[in-house]
């Protein structure tokens, strides 16, 4: 998922966001 994807998230699923970011971060970094 592209991070620009993830700014149009509604409120209630920002935290969800929020964590699928840091999932895909530390899959970047392995």
């Amino acid at each position: 998922m592209m991070v620009e994807q993830l700014v149009f998230f509604s409120e209630e699923n920002k935290t969800r966001s929020i964590d699928l970011l840091k999932e895909n971060l530390k899959n970047y970094l392995k």
